[in-house]
């Protein structure tokens, strides 16, 4: 209320002054100008004090500041609540895959079959599709170490009934992922082997270390009549399956 009957007043000043002041030239001009210019001021104040009042008590009313529109007339007010994220509308109800996964057209549309041969309450929870050679060479090496705690020598027999003749190569040099990724790079590179599987795209792995046991063999069995290969592996557990892009019936 103040700030209005000071803009008033200051308006009311304004507009008497020219009927008070001299209307000769030098120094009552000077004095003139030196008054209007006073009044111009006061005017300004009490049109700024009477906007921040108001800009107040329109906070106090609705409890959220009066955020200033910008040239296209939206609100620059932060958004009431985060963008959600996009769904995963490219994987079926019922599956779920785990962080990093790299998918391949081939594994979107081997899934999506196998889950439609499964019940709803058998989870499908995809650990890998897609290697590399560093990444390809990691899970090796954990396979190793895997088996080589359950059982000593267990690592070395383990690769050998995985890989056939291609383990020699991996248990030749140190078990780390540098020397394996560069025994898978040198295989895949001269066509000796990694030619379809992970490297490709046309392998997947499902896990189910800490699902029901009965739960396995209906996920083995779904993997078959989608047209995959599995192969339920042990160090560490999990469903290996192969075939992704052969065609069925």
């Amino acid at each position: 209320m103040n700030g209005v009957l000071l803009a008033l007043g200051s308006m009311s000043l304004l507009a008497a002054a020219p009927s008070a002041l001299p209307t000769g030239r030098g120094e009552g001009s000077a004095n003139a100008r030196q008054t209007g210019l006073g009044l111009l001021l006061l005017a300004g104040a009490g049109a700024m004090l009477y906007r921040a009042r108001s800009t107040r008590a329109a906070t106090e009313t609705t409890g959220a500041p009066m955020w200033p529109l910008s040239d296209e007339g939206a609100s620059s007010a932060p958004p009431s609540r985060a963008p959600s994220a996009p769904a995963s509308s490219a994987l079926p109800a019922g599956v779920v895959a785990k962080a990093g996964v790299v998918w391949s057209d081939p594994a979107r549309a081997f899934i999506a079959r196998m889950r439609a041969f499964l019940p709803p309450e058998v989870p499908m929870i995809v650990n890998s599709v897609t290697r590399t050679p560093e990444s390809q060479a990691a899970a090796m090496v954990t396979k190793y170490q895997y088996a080589e705690a359950r059982q000593p020598g267990g690592g070395a027999a383990d690769i050998r009934a995985t890989y056939g003749t291609k383990a020699e190569a991996f248990l030749a040099v140190p078990v780390t992922v540098e020397s394996w990724a560069r025994v898978v790079r040198s295989l895949y590179e001269s066509g000796r082997g990694f030619q379809d599987g992970h490297l490709k795209g046309t392998a997947v792995d499902l896990h189910i270390k800490t699902l029901p046991s009965a739960y396995v063999p209906l996920l083995v069995d779904a993997a078959r009549r989608a047209g995959g290969s599995p192969t339920v592996e042990q160090n560490p557990p999990h469903l290996h399956i192969d075939g992704l892009d052969r065609r069925i019936a």
